[in-house]
């Protein structure tokens, strides 16, 4: 397997890859989505040579959080078959490393990173598998974790952009219904004041008498 890194353990940290809101697990799965949809997206969900190894390698990273190792190895030999055609001594031979990592998870046992022990189970910065697998700026418009920076804040701004529009639309519409209900109390006063009883009122606004009384008397 050809993958641009020399140690995996350089591209892991125990706390740098699980943004706000997520856990390990949580963060993975959404990945594993983000890597099927850039699957369909790409290839039309099967993997052309060249292009399996690496995919099918985070896709076994992401699964062996989500399943235990006998359940990992049965739906990773399923989705390897499926989109790369591999064979199951293909996938052992090809994603030993992640099956050998899951099973020390499983078992408890960990890894040593910069002095500290961690899970056994590898984990990517965004960047590496962004780079691992070449996404585009396009392609990201489509994904919900594989984001670069720049596509992040890119989001967070359409976010602000949206939450002000709808601030100003809930002020207008506040500023319409006010200016509409002044407009009946100023109806409302110049009927009273030509003599209309409150139920001669309602019946010319098309309201209930007691809202024609609200209508003159704001504050009882």
């Amino acid at each position: 397997m050809r993958l641009r890194c020399h140690h995996f353990l350089d591209c892991m940290g125990p706390n740098s890859f699980s943004p706000q809101g997520f856990t390990a697990a949580t963060l993975w799965e959404a990945r594993l989505s983000d890597l099927q949809r850039l699957l369909d997206l790409r290839w039309q969900g099967t993997l052309p040579p060249g292009q399996r190894d690496t995919w099918l390698f985070l896709a076994g990273v992401a699964m062996s959080w989500l399943a235990e190792p006998v359940l990992l190895q049965r739906e990773l030999f399923a989705l390897a078959q499926q989109v790369g055609g591999w064979s199951e001594g293909a996938v052992r031979s090809q994603l030993h490393p992640i099956f050998k990592r899951a099973r020390m998870a499983a078992h408890g046992e960990t890894v040593e990173w910069q002095g500290q022990a961690i899970d056994a189970r590898y984990r990517f910065k965004t960047e590496t598998i962004l780079e691992w697998l070449d996404i585009t700026p396009a392609e990201q418009q489509h994904l919900t974790t594989l984001i670069s920076p720049e596509e992040a804040k890119q989001r967070h701004r359409d976010k602000e952009r949206e939450r002000t529009y709808r601030t100003e639309a809930v002020q207008q519409d506040r500023a319409s219904y006010l200016a509409q209900a002044e407009q009946r109390r100023l109806q409302a006063r110049t009927l009273r004041e030509q003599g209309l009883s409150y139920r001669m009122i309602a019946k010319e606004l098309g309201c209930s008498p007691s809202e024609s009384h609200r209508l003159l008397n704001p504050q009882k």
